[in-house]
Parts: structure tokens; sequence; C-alpha cells
């Protein structure tokens, strides 16, 4: 990477990271259970091949060919997270080379993640994405059905269910902050049944516009991109 380019990128972390410890500060929270997964969709690989020397370790890609030609090119100090929404067809190409997957949606994804994965020998960590305002445009398990499904998945080989996810509607506050609280208090319902095998640790939620309201609601992790690499080109 062009030094201005780190120095741009380098700027722009110490910003983001002020921000998550202004708002871990205001939730009374330890900024250690926060964790950044910097969205490098659209970013060139050359300008990420810096980024564990900036103090980036963790990326989150939303499309499988993009994540797969950038692990070719960069150091393995990087952990992989696919955050987008994932055809069934590309599940295979995933299972080994991420640490965890953001979007479980629906049954049929769940079904292919464990056959690929018990192929494999391997055990996929994977979140739950729920969508907490159940509108029907939206994607994710629908919340009402989110324990159930939970049930269900978890008995599946293969697979281990780590946390949840969700999005936001772009808006403010007053639209932003109940769909995160939302997440939260689902999280700790499910934690009161104490199913066998299951241990929610994550909360994925929060992007660059809204990432702070998410730390006040209990976010682990949070996907940001635009506040880090500016817009990008698609």
């Amino acid at each position: 990477m062009h030094l201005n380019g780190m120095k741009v990128i380098q700027d722009a972390l110490a910003a983001v990271s002020q921000r998550i410890r202004t708002a871990c500060q205001r939730a009374g929270r330890s900024e250690q259970d926060v964790s950044l997964i910097a969205v490098t969709k659209g970013v060139a690989g050359q300008r990420m091949v810096d980024l564990p020397a900036l103090g980036i370790s963790r990326v989150g890609e939303s499309r499988v060919q993009e994540l797969l030609a950038k692990q070719k090119l960069l150091d393995a100090a990087l952990e992989w997270h696919f955050i987008g929404k994932l055809q069934t067809n590309k599940v295979r190409s995933l299972i080994n080379r991420v640490q965890l997957i953001h979007s479980l949606d629906r049954s049929e994804l769940a079904h292919e993640i464990s056959i690929r994965s018990v192929e494999a020998n391997a055990t996929t960590s994977v979140l739950l994405q729920i969508n907490c305002l159940e509108a029907e445009e939206r994607n994710g398990i629908p919340f009402g059905d989110a324990l159930r499904f939970l049930e269900q998945t978890s008995k599946l080989p293969g697979i281990r269910i780590t946390g949840l996810m969700t999005i936001a509607p772009q808006g403010d506050e007053a639209i932003v902050r109940p769909v995160f609280r939302r997440l939260y208090e689902l999280r700790n319902k499910i934690d009161e049944e104490k199913l066998p095998g299951v241990k929610l640790e994550h909360l994925s939620m929060g992007m660059s516009e809204d990432f702070e309201i998410a730390i006040e609601e209990g976010a682990t992790l949070i996907r940001v991109g635009s506040a880090l690499f500016g817009p990008r080109s698609r």
C-alpha cells in the first residue's frame, strides 16, 4: 500500500477507535468486549496488504469470489468473516476458509453448511441473521421464529451457532436503537432456555453510521466499512 494510502486508513482507524472507546465508556463496557470487523467489499487487495500492520486483523467480505481472490493475495494473519447473503452453491468454497459466517438466514442454507462441513471434517461457526422488524422485504429469520430455528439448527452436525446478527434500517436513533435492543433481548431470552450445546457469545450489529448505538445496546462485533475506507465504487 502507498504510504499516503496507509496514512488515510490509519487516521480513519484512529477516528473509529475513538468512537468505539467513547461508546463503550457511555455504556460502561470494556473496549475488549467489542471487536471491529473491517468491511473490505470493493477494497482492492493491494490496499489491504498492510492492514495487520495498522492494527486491523479481522475483515468482512460479502461476496464469495471476492473473498477467495483476496485470500490468495494476502497474509494469513487476517481473520476472515463472511457477512453477505450466502447462496447454497457457494457454501463449499467457504468451509475452512472463514472464521465466522454472519448470515445464516434459512433452513436450506443451514443444511448445506452442515453437509459441506461434515464432508470436510470441519465445524463451521455461524451467526443467525435475525429480521428484528419482521418486514417481508428484509433478509433474515423472522424474529418470532428465531428460537424454533435455533433449536432445530443446533442439532445439525458440523455447525456451531455462536451468536446473532441483524441489520438495522437506515434512519435516526429512534428507529435504529429498538432494533439493536430487540436483538440483545432475544439473545438473553435464548440464554434462559439453556439449549444443549448453544452458547451465544456474539451479537453482530452496527455499521459505519450506527455502530455506536449498537455498542451501547450490547454489540460484540461491529461491521465498519465506509468509515475506514471511504465510499465504495460498487
